[in-house]
């Protein structure tokens, strides 16, 4: 018997059966079209409005089961998702479903599908992703919550036989009764954890989606990173680089850009950033003319006294909210990454040393990107220690998704090799390193001239095969790196290798080349003087040694060679 045909009935029986702690809830509201729930939601009292309430409070219990397009988990202290509204049509003429972006946000505060600006309840939400009505979706939204006001089923007649079973039952208890341990008690109260509970919960069939990236393995999709580095070592060149390989789809230090769009870059201490731009778009061969690129130069500072500046803070606020819009209205393009050159000068944080400013700046920036679905890269100044991270609290780098590390000194010629880290890095490998060089470049910017540097990487991978990739990762770090210069050593100073030991073609490099080019890198990576200049000495003396033992080079005639068994030769 449902509640639309007995519901005095069931209302006596429930009131018999548990007396004054029972409430006769109204009957329920009939609302017909999408808005349905909207209506019912403004009754506080309705079963709708309750429904919705305890839904706002259990998003994962419901809203994985949605079949929201492209929906996935964003990280945080709490549950919030984003997704792709498919019920609607894209407000780009002409995209498909896979290239349209994830304008649906589902946080407890609220829903809202920022493409078209349009706000859902859970049951509204329920009816458009799943395209029912509002009963339907009242009562699928039930099921998933185990939560009810009067909708389901009844069997009265059960009720009251189960009644007049238990005043007839005897009060004596069987002589053995089954301990809780030996079967379920029944109660799914414990189906689901309390709205209490934050984020976990028990394992779930129908776990998250693994976390996209911008840049694989090196930029996650949404969140707050670090690009670390000593005045001087190429932070700016790396920001410019990584900035058009998002803008262009090309892939940075080898890794592919699996989500591009535009770039907001906040840079306050003259570094040029108009013109490093151009350089490496050029170098990419394209126009950042033509590039969903947008710079400001005049932002901060956002700390004031230890507190963080309301003023300044709306300011930024609405500056990424209309390089947003603005992107996508000129380019069609969403923004991805905003950078904050450097932190020291758009902060305005007095004491690097106190966890409280360093960690409030770091959850400001936090909460941006979480709201604009954006990754904001801050380039921070490394410390006297480089291996010790950034200068000053270390709360900083605790509240990053990704860190990078740019390891060169200020006086460091554009040709020595220089180090990018991978110092952390959620969800990925983290500690992995790559070689690169500046290369200084010429160009016309509006007929006049103009000079910039661009990013080389060196990278060991390059015409590798599989079965390399596996004896090279069983080296060391010091061997992998004095391969990588040995790579760099055959590509710019080639070298015949003696008759007998290649086919035509292959290449090696003089040994003292190879040598002269580790004492550089060597050189920058720990600094000169005699005690870095001993350590460099021992260290090649132990390493060509190994290197041979490991069949990694060939040697002969003062040629050295990395055999083309190994698939690595240019």
């Amino acid at each position: 018997m449902s509640w639309d045909k007995g519901h005095e009935l069931i209302d006596q029986v429930l009131r018999e059966h548990y007396g004054d702690a029972y409430a006769s809830p109204k009957e329920r509201p009939r609302h017909s079209g999408p808005n349905g729930a909207n209506r019912a939601e403004r009754e506080t009292n309705s079963p709708h409005a309750e429904l919705n309430q305890e839904a706002m409070r259990r998003l994962p219990d419901w809203v994985p089961h949605l079949g929201v397009h492209r929906l996935q988990r964003k990280r945080g202290r709490f549950p919030a998702y984003v997704g792709v509204a498919q019920w609607r049509e894209s407000s780009t003429p002409g995209r498909t479903l896979e290239q349209r972006a994830p304008n649906l946000s589902i946080v407890a505060s609220g829903i809202k599908d920022f493409g078209d600006g349009r706000t859902y309840t859970p049951l509204d939400l329920a009816m458009a992703a799943k395209g029912i009505e509002l009963k339907e979706a009242f009562d699928w939204l039930d099921e998933k919550l185990g939560w009810s006001t009067g909708g389901p089923e009844i069997d009265v007649e059960a009720i009251r036989a189960k009644q007049a079973e238990a005043q007839d039952a005897p009060d004596t208890q069987p002589e053995q009764q089954p301990s809780s341990e030996d079967k379920p008690q029944g109660d799914n109260s414990f189906e689901s954890v309390p709205s209490w509970w934050g984020i976990g919960g028990w394992v779930s069939a129908n776990p998250p989606p693994p976390q996209p990236w911008i840049v694989q393995g090196t930029v996650p999709l949404g969140g707050v990173g670090i690009n670390s580095g000593q005045t001087g070592a190429g932070k700016t060149f790396i920001g410019s680089h990584l900035s058009a390989c998002t803008m262009m789809a090309k892939s940075f230090a080898g890794h592919y850009v699996d989500h591009p769009g535009g770039v907001l870059y906040f840079e306050v201490e003259n570094s040029g950033i108009d013109t490093r731009i151009r350089a490496a778009c050029e170098a990419l061969g394209g126009d950042a003319t033509k590039l969903p690129f947008l710079y400001c130069e005049s932002i901060g500072p956002m700390m004031v006294r230890k507190r963080l500046d309301r003023g300044q803070a709306k300011l930024l606020h609405n500056k990424i909210a209309w390089a947003k819009q603005a992107m996508m209205a000129r380019f069609g393009v969403t923004l991805r990454l905003v950078f904050i050159d450097t932190l020291t000068s758009v902060s305005g944080i007095e004491d690097h040393d106190d966890a409280g400013e360093g960690a409030a700046f770091m959850n400001f920036c936090a909460n941006l990107a979480k709201e604009f679905e954006i990754f904001i890269i801050i380039n921070d100044h490394h410390g006297k220690n480089i291996e010790a991270g950034t200068r000053g609290t270390t709360a900083k780098e605790a509240r990053a998704d990704a860190v990078l590390a740019v390891i060169g000194r200020p006086d460091q010629p554009y040709e020595e090799p220089r180090k990018l880290r991978w110092r952390k890095l959620r969800n990925a490998v983290s500690g992995r390193e790559i070689q690169f060089r500046l290369r200084a470049v010429e160009f016309e910017i509006s007929g006049r001239p103009a000079k910039s540097a661009i990013i080389e990487f060196l990278l060991d991978s390059e015409g590798m095969t599989t079965d390399t990739v596996g004896k090279r990762t069983q080296l060391s770090e010091e061997q992998r790196m004095a391969l990588n210069v040995l790579a760099d050593c055959v590509k710019r100073a080639p070298a015949v290798i003696p008759q007998g030991h290649e086919p035509p073609g292959i290449k090696g490099t003089l040994i003292s080349s190879w040598r002269d080019a580790w004492d550089h890198y060597h050189a920058a990576v720990h600094g000169p003087g005699a005690a870095a200049s001993a350590r460099c000495r021992k260290v090649w003396s132990r390493l060509v040694p190994a290197l041979k033992l490991a069949n990694a080079i060939n040697i002969d005639k003062g040629v050295v060679w990395v055999p083309s068994a190994l698939g690595a030769q240019p």
